[in-house]
C-alpha cells in the first residue's frame, strides 16, 4: 500500500504582524490598530501559526491597518480596562517610529 500525505508545506500568503503585538486577554486576542494620531483601536484577531517571531493574522486586521508592535504588552492593562469598559478607541500614546 501507498498514500499521499500533504503536511500543508506549499508556499502561500500570510499576513503577519510582530507576536510582540498580539495581546492574550481572556479567551481571545489583540492587537492595537492606529485609528488616528495618537489613537489605538482594540481589535480582536483569530491568530493562526507563528512565523520567524511574527504571528499569522486569519480574521480582525487588514493588509493596510497599521498596529502596534514592540511594547505592547505594556499597554495590557489599558487594553483591559477599555474592553470593561466596551470602549473601541482609546488615547494612548503616538507610535514611536520603527513599532509597527
Amino acid at each position: 500500500m501507498y498514500a499521499e500525505i500533504g503536511l500543508g508545506t506549499d508556499p502561500r500568503s500570510a499576513l503577519l504582524v510582530p507576536a510582540d503585538g498580539i495581546l492574550h486577554i481572556g479567551r481571545a486576542d489583540y492587537a492595537l490598530v492606529a485609528a488616528g494620531e495618537g489613537m489605538w483601536r482594540v481589535t480582536e484577531v483569530q491568530v493562526g501559526e507563528p512565523h520567524n517571531g511574527g504571528v499569522e493574522i486569519l480574521e480582525g486586521i487588514k493588509k493596510e491597518d497599521r498596529v502596534l508592535g514592540k511594547g505592547a504588552i505594556l499597554l495590557k492593562p489599558v487594553v483591559v480596562h477599555s474592553l470593561q469598559t466596551s470602549a473601541t478607541v482609546s488615547h494612548l500614546p503616538p507610535a514611536q517610529p520603527g513599532s509597527r
